[in-house]
């Protein structure tokens, strides 16, 4: 819009010369024209102007990786006055992988509602942002131009797609058969027990009587219960967004077995710039929803803080396509009744 101006500057100009150097009546017509149409232009155009609304919407509310998906920019006014120009800048990001790219939006002649339709990159995993950074409109004649208010920015989840659940590790099946032992709050009865001395304010009914008979102090029965090992899932939050993306589909696997399995499990993970630990508790799908936003949001950078307490750099050389991720198990101390699996590429040994 700069060359309307140029041109408004140029005729009005033209119009104070005329009027200086002849005595017909044109050069005070074409002056009056110069200076008043501007402000009626701006007049005209300044309710519609005000009245701008611009709408983000992503359509769908939440895909799954390499669907499609796209973001809806809904443009009108509240007055039904037609717009001679608005401009739109947007910022489409991917909080997890980093990736970010511009966008900018020319409309014309928007009265009632204009809706575009931009595609989204669901290519990898991530919670996809989209935000208008600027929202710039002209009267009829281009020469005045206002900046409203952006709308507030949007958020697309793109889900991982469960890919085919890997072999539990050995260490995992046998932490399970050997489950471990915990006192039955309330007692009652059993076949496992454990003995200890007596403490003020155990209840009478736990006493072994017969054997606090037998020594010189009295002694307690407590029953024991078997204590279902509760798996543990971890992984890195950080690497390449291929091998994120098939960390994440693993884990949308081993959680959705697990549900299906009515085992109660956790997820952890580090946030890879500050080591705060992540930990949720998964019972149903409504927990898994939750743990799945907080990974997309976390960002994943080249590198980072490992859970397994090293910091693993980016691997040189070619990546491949199809990066290879497998389960490693670590089981607790006895008597914990926690298994530890992690999720995490697998390098694979050279021929």
């Amino acid at each position: 819009m700069f060359w309307r101006k140029i041109v408004s500057v140029l005729v009005l100009a033209g119009a104070v010369l005329l009027q200086m150097y002849s005595e017909s009546y044109l050069g005070g017509f074409l002056l009056t024209l110069a200076v008043c149409l501007p402000v009626l232009a701006a007049a005209l155009s300044l309710p519609a102007m005000l009245g701008l609304r611009v709408r983000l919407a992503p359509q769908p509310g939440r895909v799954q990786r390499g669907s499609e998906a796209r973001w809806l920019v809904d443009v009108g006014n509240r007055r039904h006055l037609p717009l001679a120009r608005i401009e739109l800048r947007l910022q489409l990001r991917n909080r997890m992988t980093g990736e970010c790219r511009a966008e900018r939006l020319h409309l014309s002649g928007a009265s009632r509602l204009r809706r575009l339709a931009l595609p989204a990159d669901t290519a990898h995993c991530g919670m996809l942002e989209c935000r208008v950074v600027r929202v710039k409109v002209w009267d009829c004649l281009g020469l005045l131009s206002l900046r409203r208010r952006p709308p507030a920015a949007v958020l697309l989840p793109v889900l991982p797609v469960p890919a085919e659940l890997l072999p539990l590790p050995e260490e995992a099946g046998a932490q399970r058969q050997a489950a471990a032992l915990r006192v039955r709050s309330g007692g009652g009865l059993g076949e496992d027990y454990d003995l200890r001395p007596y403490r003020p304010g155990d209840p009478i009914k736990l006493i072994h009587w017969k054997l606090s008979s037998k020594r010189d102090e009295i002694i307690v029965r407590e029953v024991l219960e078997a204590q279902e090992t509760v798996p543990v899932l971890t992984f890195d939050h950080f690497g390449p967004p291929e091998t994120l993306d098939a960390v994440l589909d693993q884990l949308c696997a081993l959680c959705g077995a697990f549900l299906e399995d009515h085992r109660p499990h956790a997820v952890r993970w580090l946030h890879p710039v500050t080591g705060e630990l992540r930990e949720y508790h998964i019972s149903g799908q409504r927990e898994l929803a939750r743990c799945l936003q907080a990974a997309l949001c976390d960002p994943a950078p080249p590198e980072g803080r490992s859970i397994r307490g090293d910091v693993q750099p980016p691997e040189d050389g070619e990546r491949p396509s199809t990066p290879v991720v497998g389960l490693q198990a670590t089981p607790a101390p006895a008597g914990r009744g926690v298994l530890q699996i992690h999720i995490g590429p697998v390098q694979e040994e050279a021929p």
